[in-house]
């Protein structure tokens, strides 16, 4: 979508529902990298419901995939060592080999290879006819305020930097990882406060970096900065914060040099995108105060509603 000139999921201007994409059986939120897959294809296919369903899923709701729909397929990492490990009855696209019985040397094997990425093929609700589901219900009441909510999120993060506002305009708004310290602009200069938070959101994403948080950087420089994941990593956490708050995000334009940084760095390792992803919801959590592993840890439950409400969880590898 980078590469066509589109513009990435996280940079899209979210409904301001305050809902993520979701499972249509569980109505539970996904998260990690599964919410810009499947924000992805709404994007692509101008889908308006949010929810998200296997084919057996809509099949034991009463419902089908209308014909000739395609998928859109999201991830699940299993631990083969988890004594909850992935349900026999569920949805993964692989071969029945792969899903043989863990035993012996193939138990062992598993083990010593760590997280196992499996994909999954949901559709749209949209999709789909004759599932019998709830009402989707709004994530914000409607009396909500949107400035309020996303002024509470950024009062209330736990060991929050120092956030210096300045009022000349020869300064961008930036992290500075020497001192822990937010620099942005006054309020007066923006044209409308939903820009103030969101910037503001980005740059709380950044200091989640730091040594003393989430540690992704040491406190002298932004290590991962070279190849844009840091930027990645805000871009996709401030997204998702002003999503939760109700906050109407303008679409960014960004210059042509930073999205090729974006298509290239992505090109040479689409891994990043799942590593991006982990971290800027890690980032999110610790912001908004949620549990580490987010709200709720039901990736490693063995029913198949509750495997495909999952988030991701942070593979080996990827942390490396």
């Amino acid at each position: 979508m980078i590469e066509e000139g589109g513009l990435a999921p996280w940079e899209k201007d979210w409904n301001s529902s305050g809902l993520m994409p979701l499972n249509a059986k569980t109505n539970k939120p996904y998260r990690g990298i599964n919410i810009w897959i499947t924000m992805a294809s709404q994007m692509l296919h101008n889908y308006q419901d949010p929810r998200w369903i296997t084919l057996k899923q809509a099949n034991n709701l009463g419902g089908q995939v209308i014909k000739g729909e395609k998928s859109t397929t999201i991830v699940f990492w299993q631990f083969p060592n988890s004594p909850k490990a992935e349900s026999r009855d569920s949805d993964p696209i692989i071969d029945a080999g792969d899903d043989a019985a863990d035993n012996g040397e193939e138990t062992r094997r598993q083990n010593r290879r760590g997280p196992i990425c499996k994909p999954y093929r949901v559709f749209n609700v949209e999709q789909t006819t004759g599932c019998r589901l709830k009402e989707l219900q709004r994530a914000l009441p409607v009396d909500h305020d949107p400035i309020a909510a996303a002024e509470l999120i950024t009062a209330e993060m736990a060991d929050p930097p120092e956030i210096i506002h300045y009022a000349t305009a020869d300064h961008a708004p930036h992290y500075r990882p020497s001192t822990d310290q937010v620099f942005l602009p006054e309020t007066s200069r923006y044209n409308r406060m939903e820009s103030y938070y969101d910037t503001r959101f980005h740059e709380l994403a950044h200091a989640t970096g730091a040594p003393k948080r989430l540690h992704r950087f040491d406190s002298s420089r932004f290590e991962l900065h070279d190849r844009g994941i840091e930027e990645m990593i805000a871009a996709m956490t401030s997204a998702m914060l002003s999503n939760a708050c109700g906050l109407p995000r303008e679409t960014i334009t960004r210059n042509a040099a930073y999205i090729h940084a974006w298509a290239d760095t992505i090109r040479e390792d689409p891994g990043i995108l799942i590593t991006a992803a982990q971290r800027a919801q890690k980032a999110y959590n610790w912001i908004t105060n949620a549990p580490p592993d987010g709200p709720a840890n039901d990736d490693t439950e063995a029913e198949d509603d509750k495997i495909m409400a999952t988030a991701d969880r942070e593979p080996a590898l990827a942390a490396a």
